[in-house]
């Protein structure tokens, strides 16, 4: 079996807690292990070898669990603040929307081990100056500024925030209306984090978000498969509140229908979701665009840590990051030609304005 299906049935295991029969010599496990700790699932890989008592060697086994506590604790860490900040910010009267992270962690079998990353949250135009100003007076914060503008950072209490202006940036005018208009009208909902109700978008919207955040990462230099795990539970846990007709609205509101029923196609195929759970009928198309898209995960990793670069120098670097990305993103141009092509031309500008 080779490494990625051997992944792909270890990750399988983990998300619906079924039984894996898995026997690995060591040379095979180190490959599994190092794909794993490049698609930022090595927490759920672990708690899968845990829970199946997969043969490893002492040593292997120690290093293994020490990760895996680290893991848990961290959970634990970013609950409690998580809790914290989101019961401040609404006493202190400032709406804020937490997306990804905690509030999708919350539909594994086993939250604790899902690799965490930042706290990141969503402010209206007023909210975020009324955010920004109750940080700075309570805490003495001075958000750090993105360069492009769509969010700031900041660090308390040992946790990363994002706090951002917009969700998601389109390359094309009449899909970003679509989504401000839809992100404006959005009376979110609360989710459970550890012992608090945290404030995120509504299910149907956040089928939307998750999936873009997912893919505008994915055609640029790529994600891992820890997103496509989010997305594929947040279907599973949010199955009977998606509704699916406003979905698919939605979806081609902002041009990516086509794109989303390829993903889904990878979810039920490779990651196990159930078919009935995803929200459309998959056709033999789709099926065949997701076996196409397996590669391009492989290949680059989280964000695209696992490129593979030849020049140090920061124009080389920059105009080899350039026909990397324009390499990737083509491969996507069937599922999502607008997007796609408008996004390549916005960067193609960016860079010669840059180099100016």
């Amino acid at each position: 079996m080779k490494t990625e299906d051997t992944l792909f049935a270890i990750l399988r295991s983990e998300l619906w807690q079924t039984p894996l029969q898995l026997s690995l010599t060591e040379e095979e496990l180190n490959d599994v292990l190092t794909h794993a700790r490049r698609q930022t699932v090595l927490g759920l890989t672990v708690n899968t070898f845990i829970r199946n008592n997969v043969s490893i060697s002492r040593n292997t086994l120690f290093r293994l669990l020490a990760y895996w506590n680290q893991i848990k604790q961290t959970n634990g860490l970013i609950n409690k603040e998580l809790a914290r900040f989101s019961d401040f910010m609404r006493q202190s009267g400032v709406d804020i929307v937490v997306v990804k992270g905690q509030t999708v962690a919350c539909c594994y079998p086993n939250p604790a081990v899902r690799q965490a990353g930042d706290v990141d949250f969503y402010c209206d135009a007023e909210n975020f100056g009324r955010a920004a100003k109750l940080l700075n007076d309570t805490y003495g914060i001075t958000l750090s500024k993105d360069p492009r503008g769509k969010h700031d950072d900041f660090e308390l209490n040992d946790v990363h925030y994002e706090i951002h202006r917009r969700l998601t940036d389109f390359s094309m005018r009449r899909h970003q209306s679509y989504w401000d208009m839809l992100l404006a009208n959005d009376k979110g909902t609360v989710v459970r984090v550890g012992d608090a109700n945290v404030p995120t978008l509504s299910p149907t919207v956040n089928a939307v978000y998750l999936f873009l955040h997912l893919f505008y990462h994915f055609i640029v230099l790529g994600v891992g498969l820890r997103q496509f795990c989010d997305l594929a539970m947040f279907l599973h846990v949010h199955r009977m509140s998606i509704d699916s007709k406003q979905l698919e609205q939605h979806l081609r509101g902002v041009g990516l229908f086509a794109a989303y029923r390829a993903v889904g196609a990878l979810l039920v195929d490779k990651l196990g979701l159930p078919e009935n759970e995803f929200p459309f009928h998959l056709k033999p198309r789709d099926r065949r665009r997701a076996q196409r898209l397996v590669p391009a995960i492989f290949n680059t990793g989280n964000f695209g840590h696992s490129v593979k670069r030849h020049f140090r120098g920061k124009l080389m670097h920059t105009i080899e990051t350039g026909i990397i990305t324009y390499r990737h993103a083509m491969r996507f141009l069937p599922i999502a030609p607008g997007e796609v092509f408008f996004n390549l031309r916005r960067m193609t500008m960016g860079f010669f304005k840059s180099d100016d």
